[in-house]
């Protein structure tokens, strides 16, 4: 477990959840996920996630913010009301992508960095630290 948090905050199906509902035009990834991985307990979300992240940068190419802002709102609150899977999947599995200069063609990941909260911008910079190998070994 990387970040320690409370039982009886958003767990994983609330998260999925949340993401169609946030993001409505993100229901057909989901959707196509869902029936790609029918059994909801073999279901690999970091691949979903992945997806999401995917997404996000389309969203910033066409300049989408109303939606943009409402998602990276909902990575804040992943972030510090989810339990210690939701907390560490938008970490690891939402920011980190989002850094992945891979999935970018026409933007960069630093033009993220302003729609982050407080809790995403530090664990932001502590991805950019931990993969520059200049922070600690365990994020």
């Amino acid at each position: 477990m990387i970040f320690g948090k409370a039982e009886g905050m958003i767990d994983k199906t609330a998260m999925m959840q949340t993401l169609v509902e946030t993001c409505p035009t993100f229901t057909p990834v989901y959707e196509s996920f869902i029936s790609d991985w029918p059994d909801e307990h073999d279901r690999p979300l970091y691949l979903l996630l992945a997806d999401f992240a995917r997404f996000l940068v389309t969203l910033l190419e066409s300049g989408n913010h109303e939606i943009m802002n409402a998602a990276f709102e909902l990575i804040e609150t992943l972030i510090t009301d989810g339990d210690s899977f939701v907390s560490t999947a938008a970490v690891v599995g939402i920011l980190e992508n989002l850094q992945n200069t891979n999935i970018h063609r026409s933007t960069t990941p630093d033009q993220f960095v302003t729609l982050l909260g407080t809790m995403s911008l530090d664990h932001w910079q502590k991805l950019n630290a931990f993969w520059s190998g200049s922070g600690p070994s365990e994020i």
